[in-house]
């Protein structure tokens, strides 16, 4: 092993890249990004790489130390250290996992994976590694993700995934979706890890490559190994990454995707003859040599690339252990594979160890409530057997549906209950047994007060502090994240509602003014209209949050602001003119606090009335987030 903490001399992969080694190490033209945990570059492997860190807020404040960072600085190692594969190239570390008090490794959603590949595209990359996924029972995406790997598509961007360690048929995104290029691992002799997955989509356009006891560069300094796909994963883009850098070398057009699929068009495949588990080697081994002699045809005669550096056998391997600790990831574990049937709860490293188990995904959605099918069956159900008053209903009218629930409340649980923002479904709902009855009530409370909001023209929106499991396929074919919401937190607001409230908190017990009536309008219609978002990050869920909660907070330290003479004593005078939020350094152990700031103005002196900013910290690690300390208040000039 290298003292440097680079790669050793691993045979299996020298043997792989050693006709690439002797042509190029990689040019800095090539740029190769990789979505993991925090990078360690002060480690004396990357002493000469050109490795720019490019977090931008997707994995704030996370230090390159613990579980996530040991498995992003090895994979990062693998690629770019000074003994890497591709230390010539440049490197883009763009972290995605962050890491718990318990040194867990907590999930990166499929949205933030999604926007880490976008910025990666934008940063120039040609190569996208991401040596993880989540498994999902069709291999469907959300739409964020799906909708980032075309553009990679349109953009000639190569994602290589990896296939994932739960040891099935099974699949993870975004090793399953098309364009991507996904990996498994093998062992020294060529035979694919008893970890590695097999299904549809892998058997075209995915791969086996060296993945067991691959050396490389441990956060804080030292050595490492691990075993899996994630670092199998690594090989191949190293080997994509030199295969570009040949390209520029010859003055031909850098085409990644034409590199796919040389890849995939030169594996050494399984012989069936020798094995009865080809399907487990998916289109067949890397063949580095074969793929050379494609891009950059007379580099190495044919006679030469057309030998297999592999011969299959009839057994599988078996996965070995890693000899440090990475990231706790029970999903993706060779030692407990998890259920085929089970969703995970986002995108993990796909490495063979495993530890504690990894947190949920946390959201608090501000939306409306509607319902879908999720299948035609069902909807024929509703339509042949739903009845009111003896008549059969329109399971397309909300109202007529709500009387039948209203009438057989056990129901509601046939139904996909749905968030949507602007119309558009983007999450289904499933309760938790424990809190079971509880939300299904409140949403049909909630959607029974949109309804009526519509008919007046007003506005109705819902809160809902939630843990994201797994996904859902609704009845037009649309995949979207699945909540399951604390009841605690699950609010409606209507403008008749939320002025109730505003009169409660001042005493007002007059009729509202006309004025006060807008206000109220004017603050809704803005969030409805203008505050769309998923609320998945810890900023967007502490604005969510701050938005209502803090509005009415806002009103309820209104008394301590009637000594300023340009404060009104009431909430006529105030109009919202924009929100923000940004991390907090100073927060409780174990805590994740955001500042949220909203600005409002006077409508009636704009002019002469600078605006008032009130300012409040809210803390969003749990599931419902909180205020910390007092707010602040103080004007704009």
């Amino acid at each position: 092993m290298s003292a440097s903490g680079g790669r050793s001399t691993d045979e299996p992969v020298q043997r792989t890249i050693q006709p690439l080694h002797a042509i190029t190490r990689g040019r800095p033209e090539i740029r190769v990004a990789v979505l993991d945990g925090p990078v360690d570059t002060a480690h004396e492997a990357f002493r000469d790489a050109r490795l720019d860190v490019l977090d931008d807020g997707l994995a704030p404040g996370e230090p390159a130390r613990g579980a996530a960072a040991v498995h992003g600085t090895l994979v990062a190692s693998i690629l770019f250290g000074r003994e890497g594969i591709a230390p010539g190239c440049h490197g883009l570390a763009i972290p995605i996992y962050r890491q718990d008090l318990h040194s867990h490794t907590q999930p990166a959603s499929q949205l933030l994976l999604a926007s880490a590949i976008d910025r990666a595209v934008d940063a120039g990359a040609h190569v996208i590694n991401v040596s993880g996924g989540q498994r999902t029972l069709t291999g469907d995406a959300e739409t964020e993700l799906l909708t980032a790997v075309e553009r990679c598509q349109r953009r000639n961007v190569l994602i290589v995934a990896a296939v994932g360690n739960d040891g099935c048929a099974c699949l993870h995104v975004p090793g399953a979706l098309p364009s991507v290029l996904a990996v498994a691992a093998a062992d020294a002799e060529g035979r694919p890890l008893e970890s590695s997955n097999w299904s549809g989509p892998y058997q075209v356009q995915g791969l086996l490559a060296p993945g067991a006891r691959i050396s490389g560069a441990r956060a804080g300094g030292g050595s490492t190994q691990g075993s899996g796909s994630s670092y199998a994963t690594a090989v191949v883009s190293g080997v994509a990454a030199l295969l570009l850098s040949v390209q520029a070398r010859q003055g031909q057009p850098v085409d990644p995707h034409r590199v796919r699929r040389a890849l995939l068009h030169t594996v050494s495949r399984c012989d069936p003859a020798m094995t009865t588990h080809c399907h487990r080697h998916l289109a067949g081994h890397l063949n580095p040599r074969a793929a050379l002699s494609l891009v950059n045809p007379g580099a190495i005669p044919m006679s030469e690339s057309n030998v297999s550096d592999h011969q299959s056998v009839d057994t599988a391997a078996p996965a070995p252990t890693s000899t440090e600790p990475s990231p706790a990831i029970l999903p993706s574990s060779a030692e407990h594979p998890a259920s085929a049937q089970e969703a995970a709860t986002g995108v993990e490293p796909s490495d063979c160890a495993c530890g504690g188990g990894a947190q949920s995904q946390l959201a608090y959605v501000l939306g409306q409530i509607d319902y879908d099918f999720g299948t035609l069956e069902n909807f024929e159900w509703f339509k042949q057997n739903a009845r009111v008053g003896g008549s059969f209903i329109n399971p397309n009218d909300r109202s007529q549906v709500l009387a039948y629930l209203e009438e057989h409340p056990a129901f509601a649980s046939t139904l996909i209950w749905t968030v949507t923002i602007a119309g558009v479904p983007v999450y289904s709902i499933h309760p938790e047994a424990c809190y079971c009855d509880a939300v299904y009530n409140r949403l049909r409370k909630f959607l029974s007060a949109q309804i009526d909001a519509e008919k007046t023209g007003d506005v109705a929106i819902s809160t809902l502090p939630a843990k994201v499991h797994g996904s859902t396929r609704l009845l037009n074919g649309a995949v979207v994240p699945t909540l399951s919401p604390d009841p605690r937190g699950m609010f409606n607001f209507t403008d008749q509602s939320l002025l109730d409230n505003l009169q409660s908190l001042l005493g007002i017990s007059d009729d509202p003014s006309d004025g006060q009536k807008a206000q109220v309008a004017s603050y809704l219609h803005y969030v409805v209209d203008k505050m769309r978002n998923l609320g998945r990050t810890a900023q967007d869920r502490a604005i969510n949050y701050l938005t209502i909660q803090g509005y009415l907070a806002f009103f309820r330290s209104h008394n301590g602001l009637q000594q300023d003479a340009d404060v009104p004593n009431d909430f006529d005078g105030f109009r919202l003119l924009g929100v923000d939020a940004g991390p907090n350094a100073f927060c409780q152990p174990g805590g994740d606090c955001q500042d949220v700031t909203l600005t409002f103005f006077n409508p009636n002196n704009a002019v002469n009335v600078a605006p008032l900013v009130y300012r409040q910290t809210v803390d969003v690690a749990a599931v419902n987030p909180v205020l910390v300390g007092q707010p602040a208040f103080y004007r704009t000039r």
